[in-house]
């Protein structure tokens, strides 16, 4: 039974249109690359046992009244630590709380739980799992379960999706889209996930995205084969997690489910650990959090829920913001945060809106909210007149090279003379590919400026830090008869011998499988071509590879990245020690070789005849792995500038004082991520099932999330934003992207208003 309710203290009476005067702190922190922090004297209401729903744009201080709210549970339950819950949704939101508490809330014994809604689902699937796996047959029973991750879930996929493409099943998607196996068996993974999230059956999900097909397409009948050999992997997917007692993401929702529907399990395992609750982001919470909300507030001592406005960044990954007024309707007060309507920035979004008008017109709120507070920010974007020719600097070049140039000249100027840390600098585009990475790396070196990039859903064999590690595994195990071409062997060079021109790669390449001829012992030309310096590191990794070759003793393929990474590449004069992204790499590396090897030894996953456990791992990174979403727990360097896809900084919730926009005129900032295997605004449950997604639909959508993502973008900017428009693109072609079309509007607006 639940417990008797505490009482709570009287709410003090707080009239709308209060006005909150918050200041911008600045700390070591800050200087060394954090985000600013707001504080203020905040209202009664917070610091009480009350459960209160607040609403705000980005930025107007909702993580700070949360903290707040946290430091005085603390203070005032100090006993009662494992009864408060703080729930984000990403890992990026779990680092910031932790180490701003630090800050803020005194030290106790029982400090509060911050997790992840994964994570607690995760803990409850754990400790309830002998009451709840018989529910879905499982065969398995005894000891813990196996959780999967995107990672060991394709490698599971994969002996059953690679004879099907062998045998030609899905050949009208991937001739048709271009894209690789592994993006197939994400995208099959996915539909999986969503089925359980909405509490589909898998049929029914895949009834919906046959009927969203256009019945006249020139793929249908390939798409629809597709649809069928997709259902019949999953359900060979399904059986094998069953048999050996393994849980992927899918039936984890299908297990906490079972949870929420048992009044007994749910009290015990989320009920009593929530008593005070803290959920940040509600807007970028899944289905299923939002389902457990709606049970767990009205038992809860208190709660405070926060919620940005025109949030949703994840929707792709199931969050659900269209739920958000079910939860706000639980709380006893409800909060409104606003910017001061003469503020810069809002002048900026409501002239954003007037251009967009035409195309979408944002719904009308239809909240009522108990109080309305004003937030005052001191800062540059805030306090300009709000003019788009104000707040954006616009930089226009025929060439797309010659934008990355004055990109990268702007940069430099911004450091140097503007004395702005290299780490309040971020390049976004819509996709960050390969080309554009190399090209902005190579601009800002040049220029002596540090730079970091993370695209968590590129494949592992693309990163060369990765491909460098895997050549280096290659040779050093040479029973498995797995040859790296030369283009790996110069990869290799160039990543593992700092400030070695390109040139030099293939000369030092030419002499690496001559085991016996050392720097001091190749002709003098060779020697004067790869110079000392380079010839002594060389001769340092050659040597320990040929040590490591004569050990009597396995070693786990985890293990060796970890030594070759700390005996040899991170060491002075290597360029793992001086390259951030390396580092990075490495550390995802052997991260996923260590969990492949744990699901491997124990779990019921074979290898190919022939293979040993390290060979299999190569091969399948090899064949286009897409890494898991990896968070460095030290997060992006101090001093580096960061290029980074759209939607991954939006999602990371940083605010920096400059942005730099490039492909403005590219018409992927209002598409939606391309998937044809799935869809995930066909699956949601605000949809009608049977239902043709038509061209009106995906056009609306376009509008609504290139309007979310220029809100979003400079709501988390402090003081400009930088367009670079080119008249051409990397390939040679001219675009007159809906972004372009929109900053266009907003000039000649105010032009005309003058």
């Amino acid at each position: 039974m639940a417990a008797a309710p505490r009482v709570c203290p009287p709410l003090h009476p707080m009239p709308r249109g209060v006005t909150w005067q918050g200041r911008e702190e600045t700390n070591d922190r800050q200087r060394a690359g954090a985000d600013t922090m707001m504080r203020a004297t905040v209202p009664p209401p917070l610091e009480s046992l009350a459960k209160l729903h607040v609403e705000g744009p980005f930025g107007t201080g909702k993580t700070g009244m949360a903290l707040q709210r946290l430091a005085w549970l603390q203070r005032t339950f100090p006993d009662q630590g494992l009864t408060t819950t703080v729930l984000v949704p990403s890992s990026y939101a779990l680092q910031e709380y932790r180490l701003r508490l630090v800050r803020r809330a005194p030290r106790v014994s029982n400090p509060c739980r911050i997790l992840t809604f994964d994570r607690l689902m995760r803990e409850a699937v754990s400790l309830a799992w002998p009451l709840i796996a018989p529910h879905l047959a499982y065969e398995k029973l005894e000891g813990e379960p196996v959780f999967l991750n995107l990672e060991t879930s394709q490698y599971l996929l994969a002996h059953w999706v690679d004879g099907m493409v062998a045998e030609g099943k899905f050949e009208a998607v991937l001739q048709h889209s271009h894209f690789s196996p592994n993006r197939l068996m994400s995208q099959i993974l996915d539909n999986q996930v969503k089925a359980a999230l909405y509490r589909y059956s898998l049929e029914d999900a895949y009834q919906r995205l046959v009927a969203a097909l256009p019945p006249t397409g020139k793929f249908h009948g390939g798409i629809l084969n597709a649809y069928r050999s997709a259902f019949v992997v999953s359900r060979r997917f399904r059986r094998h997690c069953l048999r050996f007692g393994l849980v992927d993401r899918s039936l984890m929702y299908e297990l906490f489910y079972r949870i929420l529907d048992d009044a007994a399990l749910f009290e015990a395992l989320v009920v009593k650990p929530c008593r005070h609750l803290v959920v940040d982001y509600c807007e970028e919470q899944d289905f299923a959090c939002h389902a457990m909300l709606r049970q767990l507030i009205p038992r809860t001592e208190s709660c405070l829920c926060l919620a940005d406005q025109d949030g949703g960044f994840r929707s792709f990954l199931g969050a659900y913001p269209e739920g958000v007024e079910r939860i706000a309707r639980l709380c006893d007060v409800r909060i409104e945060l606003s910017p001061a309507p003469d503020s810069g920035r809002r002048r900026f979004e409501r002239r954003l809106d007037s251009a967009l008008h035409q195309h979408y017109a944002p719904p009308a709120p239809t909240a009522e909210f108990t109080h309305a507070l004003t937030v005052h920010r001191a800062s540059p974007m805030d306090e300009s007149p709000g003019q788009a020719s104000a707040i954006l600097d616009l930089g226009v070049r025929d060439y797309h090279p010659e934008i990355l140039e004055w990109t990268a000249d702007s940069i430099l100027d911004l450091v140097h003379r503007g004395g702005v840390a290299p780490n309040q600098i971020v390049v976004l585009a819509p996709n960050v590919n390969n080309v554009l990475r190399f090209s902005m790396e190579n601009a800002l070196s040049r220029r002596g400026l540090p730079f970091y990039s993370h695209r968590p859903s590129r494949q592992l064999e693309d990163e060369p830090a990765a491909r460098a590690l895997l050549s280096l595994a290659c040779q050093a195990h040479p029973q498995w008869n797995l040859k790296p071409d030369p283009m790996d062997l110069r990869v290799i060079l160039l990543m593992v011998l700092a400030d070695l021109e390109g040139w030099r790669a293939p000369v030092i390449a030419q002499e690496w499988h001559n085991a016996h001829r050392q720097y001091q012992d190749l002709p003098d030309h060779l020697q004067e071509q790869m110079q000392s310096r380079h010839g002594i590191r060389y001769d340092a990794l050659r040597t320990w590879i040929m040590e490591y070759r004569q050990e009597q003793v396995a070693t786990p393929l985890d293990v060796f990245f970890a030594r070759v990474h700390d005996e040899v590449l991170g060491r002075t004069g290597f360029g793992f020690r001086i390259d951030a992204n390396s580092a990075r790499i490495t550390r995802q590396l052997i991260r996923s070789a260590r969990t492949f090897r744990e699901m491997v030894e124990g779990f019921g996953i074979g290898l190919p005849e022939g293979d040993t456990l390290g060979s299999a791992y190569v091969q399948f990174v090899r064949s286009g792995l897409i890494g898991g979403l990896y968070l460095p727990p030290e997060g992006p360097p101090a001093e580096a500038i960061v290029l980074s896809p759209v939607s991954t900084f939006l999602m990371q919730n940083r605010m920096v004082d400059h942005q730099f926009w490039l492909e403005v005129n590219h018409p992927a900032w209002r598409m939606r991520l391309h998937q044809p295997m799935t869809q995930p605004y066909v699956l949601s449950p605000e949809r009608a099932a049977a239902a043709v997604w038509t061209d009106l639909e995906e056009e609306k959508l376009g509008y609504v999330l290139l309007r979310r993502t220029m809100m979003g973008l400079a709501r988390r900017t402090r003081r400009m934003i930088h367009l670079g428009i080119s008249a051409m693109d990397e390939a040679g072609y001219s675009h007159m992207g809906p972004l372009l079309n929109v900053v266009n509007q907003m000039l000649m607006r105010e032009i005309g208003g003058a």
